[in-house]
């Protein structure tokens, strides 16, 4: 049986923005966040993230657990719009205490030109955090 906490509708929000002014080279639409998490108590089992232009998944919530996480950063990007701004696959804000994620791989291939990112996790530095 869940506890109420666990039947409640995550608050999910994802950004899918598709302006004409918004399309790269191929016609592929482009997105800054691919999926932002308010809510707390949310499990995901696979979650697959790819190719937004900015932060793929950042975590907000409390209580959050993610089993195995894919996650393939975005190809025609530069250095001065992506690796400097310090862009992450996986960002679980400073304010969580408590979150988990099983088995993260994020991977890059840049296309255009080499680009050079200071980390894939970014997470706080807590025992109640757990990057596994």
């Amino acid at each position: 049986m869940l506890s109420s906490a666990l039947r409640k509708k995550p608050r999910i929000r994802k950004f899918l923005r598709s302006t004409g002014s918004l399309k790269s080279e191929q016609n592929e639409f482009r997105v800054e966040t691919r999926i932002e998490v308010f809510s707390d108590n949310v499990t995901i089992y696979g979650h697959a993230v790819e190719h937004a232009n900015g932060h793929q998944t950042v975590w907000h919530g409390e209580h959050g657990l993610v089993a195995f996480y894919q996650c393939e950063l975005p190809y025609r990007v530069s250095q001065e719009a992506f690796g400097d701004q310090n862009f992450l696959g996986y960002k679980i804000n400073e304010d969580v205490n408590h979150h988990e994620v099983h088995a993260p791989g994020i991977y890059s291939n840049f296309r255009n030109e080499i680009v050079e990112t200071s980390t894939a996790i970014e997470h706080p530095q807590r025992d109640s955090v757990d990057v596994i």
